[in-house]
């Protein structure tokens, strides 16, 4: 299986966190207050690498995959779907200069862009900038629904038994309570502990692992 740069670093960096929560915590008598701010911290910036993890191995996804391609190994029709749509969608607008066709226009120009580049073959296209922020969220959303577009985004659909976003929700909503405070000033609720924050730090590591793995076996799927 062909490893991601992008998993290694998560997991390294989400360890990282977890450690330096646990020291200060565990080996100062800090104030309450104090105690407070650095699991805020951590829930804050857990929520950070979890979103910056999904984006930055989709995109690492997209290059071996764009590669693939520009080497004549996977064909266009062998794309699935959704990212022949996002490359001929992207392809028109570069060449127009326009953004912003109707629903209708755009099922015609998809429609026509797919056919015209199967009609001239992988070695008579090249993807370049077509496939730009794919990998992208949308601004200000996260979260079980931006995470499942997105990926739907590259022709993943998310299935239960492969990914599980029980916890992850939980953990999303409790840190939209802590980025946007009612009076400025955020504090963890009194019940979540660092007990508490290790679970979630748990289930994100396991979140980055299926996603990881996920990935792996589709890109194995398109080298076979």
């Amino acid at each position: 299986m062909i490893e991601f740069v992008s998993f290694s670093k998560c997991t390294d960096e989400i360890n990282t966190l977890h450690e330096t929560t646990k020291y200060i915590i565990q080996s100062n008598s800090s104030p309450k207050k104090v105690i407070n701010r650095v699991l805020l911290s951590h829930l804050i910036l857990l929520g950070t690498l979890l979103e910056s993890f999904t984006e930055n191995i989709i995109r690492e996804y997209m290059d071996k995959i764009i590669l693939l391609f520009n080497s004549g190994k996977i064909s266009f029709i062998q794309l699935p779907e959704s990212i022949q749509h996002f490359i001929a969608k992207s392809a028109v607008e570069q060449h127009s200069g326009k953004k912003g066709f109707s629903e209708l226009k755009t099922k015609q120009i998809l429609k026509m862009m797919s056919q015209f580049i199967n009609r001239i073959g992988s070695k008579g296209f090249f993807i370049d900038r077509e496939l730009e922020g794919i990998e992208k969220f949308s601004f200000g959303k996260h979260g079980e629904g931006e995470i499942k577009k997105t990926l739907q985004r590259i022709g993943i659909e998310v299935k239960h038994n492969n990914m599980s976003f029980e916890t992850l929700n939980a953990f999303f909503a409790l840190r939209n309570q802590l980025i946007h405070p009612e009076n400025i000033t955020a504090e963890v609720p009194a019940d979540v502990g660092l007990d508490q924050v290790e679970y979630f730090t748990g289930e994100i590591l396991i979140y980055a692992t299926a996603l990881h793995k996920i990935l792996q076996t589709e890109l194995a799927n398109f080298c076979k």
